[in-house]
């Protein structure tokens, strides 16, 4: 798996930002987190799986996942797929912090960083 994490910070306001390419190998399991994820697909494909459904994906595709909600990737084992994605987590209350100020506009800066 090769991934690049970036940490995204403005205003009093953080993000994680991935950018991940990953084998059929490397799927990832089910599993729970307590952010917001946004993913969008750039190329592969195979079968997305979130509470008692699943789905085929492939490039061009959005998933917004809730937090703490079950949700998970199987890879098709085609010779030649990689998954690329970008995956953008920001945290449970964010957009209830952001309705309670008078923000009209957020500027973010990347920061590449190490995991």
């Amino acid at each position: 798996m090769e991934s690049k994490y970036y940490h995204l910070t403005g205003g009093t306001h953080s993000f994680l930002v991935l950018h991940d390419l990953l084998n059929p190998s490397e799927e990832f399991p089910i599993h729970t987190q307590s952010d917001w994820e946004l993913i969008y697909i750039i190329r592969g494909c195979g079968t997305f799986v979130i509470g008692d459904q699943s789905q085929p994906f492939t490039k061009d595709e959005i998933f917004l996942i809730p937090p703490d909600m079950l949700h998970g990737w199987i890879f098709d084992n085609n010779p030649g797929n990689v998954v690329e994605d970008i995956c953008l987590l920001f945290r449970k209350n964010l957009f209830k912090e952001l309705s309670v100020t008078s923000v009209s506009y957020t500027h973010l800066r990347a920061h590449e960083t190490s995991q």
